[in-house]
């Protein structure tokens, strides 16, 4: 078995590990292994598993390994059907071997009492101005506060020089009246709106099932999605107000907007998506324009359907009915060839005269969310997120010259991004209900705290 456990730590270094010898199951029976399971600092789970080839069909489908560590303590391995190459070549000629992906470890703990207190480890989450200390959140519907505290090893450093993602915090939530289910989507609810403050994933990544003052009676290794680092933090850890006064200020408004506007399915993953600092700028931009689109659909879709349009939609199928034949004819007669007549003047080209333009889109975004814009910045907002959907690149790259004459476009493609960013920062710290000052960077060095007033 040290062959298995040596085999993970090729795949990063473990923070948790478990060896021993169980059962893997799949649809068409099961096979005794020896295996090894880690979890690992971006929260990846994997399973290494050796078995006899006289009853090796588990290893092709299987469902899950289920272990007894010990009297007490019971494991659970799910999978998903994912392998993974070997990284090193098995020591034995005789065997099947194979290493997983795992969605999930559970650990159960045959002990008494009821655990109806819930810590989470939570990556990527820095603390303010570098601080070490924990607080405490009061939020509505908790009889006890739930508790941040820093991991015991000293991360921060690390975490702004290298960008891993790591282990960082420990969130505590007493379950009260709550169900688990309650307080899982509590610990959902609090990450994210940790992300949106720190411009960065904050995920928890394992779940400890605790009676309180007690034993441990379960431990859940997640599989969940992390993603790298990054400084750009719109609530910054140290320029801006405490984390603990955002997350009390905004818990409602989120719980309150989380269905409505989509925040847990892709409005708030998107633009932090775009804020990873190792990729391309380019495709930061692009990835900005993109989650652009997300945020203002979901927004829109809270506005009635006739304010995506300049006039009524029947007002306006009236009036292509209309003028269908006449256009069609007098294109024809200027020489347009009859397929190209045809489809210019078709119900869905003509009815795409109706649709209001971008520029007036993103302004009623504004307006549902009390977010004031200047003209002139609503106008380059707008220029730079068509540059980058249409052509690909920044418009201060790609503006021709009577655009830049019209339109001075920002020194850099980074002032550009970062110019981008603060407006979409604003729209979703406006989605989560913040109405005080976040931070704004201009390019190089240079920032400035501006505030979110709302009404």
């Amino acid at each position: 078995m040290s062959f298995l456990s040596d085999l993970l730590d090729e795949y990063g270094s473990p923070i948790d590990r478990y060896v021993g010898t169980g059962e893997l199951r799949s649809g068409s029976g099961a096979s005794a292994v020896e295996f090894a399971a880690a979890q690992y600092a971006d929260g990846r789970v994997l399973l290494a598993c050796e078995g006899d080839p006289h009853s090796a069909d588990a290893f092709w489908t299987p469902r899950q390994l289920v272990a007894r560590v010990d009297e007490s303590t019971t494991l659970t391995c799910k999978l998903g059907g994912v392998e993974l190459p070997m990284l090193v070549p098995p020591q034995k000629d005789e065997g099947v071997w194979a290493v997983y992906v795992a969605g999930s470890i559970t650990r159960a703990v045959h002990a008494d009492g009821v655990p109806s207190e819930h810590r989470y480890l939570l990556t990527n989450l820095e603390f303010d101005g570098g601080a070490r200390e924990g607080f405490e959140l009061d939020l509505p519907g908790f009889t006890h506060p739930l508790i941040v505290e820093p991991v015991e090893t000293d991360v921060w450093s690390r975490l702004r020089a290298l960008k891993h993602a790591v282990p960082s915090a420990v969130l505590t939530i007493q379950r009260d009246e709550h169900s688990a289910i309650d307080v899982r989507k509590t610990a959902n609810a609090v990450t994210y709106l940790m992300s949106v403050a720190r411009g960065t994933k904050v995920q928890w990544i394992q779940e400890e099932l605790r009676v309180p003052g007690g034993p441990l009676k379960y431990l859940i290794h997640g599989n969940r999605v992390t993603k790298r680092f990054t400084t750009l933090a719109p609530i910054d850890p140290r320029r801006c107000g405490p984390l603990k006064d955002f997350l009390e200020a905004c818990y409602t408004t989120y719980e309150e907007n989380r269905d409505q506007f989509l925040l847990e399915r892709g409005t708030i993953d998107a633009v932090l998506d775009a804020r990873v600092e190792d990729d391309f700028l380019e495709s930061r931009g692009v990835k900005l324009a993109v989650a652009l689109e997300g945020l203002k659909e979901a927004v829109l879709a809270s506005l009635p359907e006739t304010e995506r349009y300049l006039v009524p939609p029947a007002q306006h199928d009236e009036v292509v009915k209309q003028v269908h034949k006449g256009f069609r004819s007098a294109l024809i007669n200027a020489g347009v060839p009859g397929p190209a007549a045809d489809s210019m003047s078709s119900h869905g080209r003509l009815g795409g005269l109706n649709r209001a333009p971008f520029r007036k889109l993103l302004q009623k975004v504004a307006d549902r969310l009390d977010v004031s814009i200047s003209s002139r910045d609503l106008r380059l907002f707008v220029s730079c997120r068509d540059h980058l959907v249409h052509r690909g690149d920044f418009y201060c790259a790609s503006a021709t010259e009577a655009e830049r004459a019209e339109l001075p476009p920002h020194d850099s493609r980074f002032e550009e991004y970062v110019f981008l960013l603060g407006i979409i920062d604003a729209f979703l710290l406006r989605l989560v209900g913040w109405r005080g000052e976040y931070l704004v960077r201009r390019g190089g060095s240079e920032f400035e705290l501006r505030t979110v007033t709302g009404s």
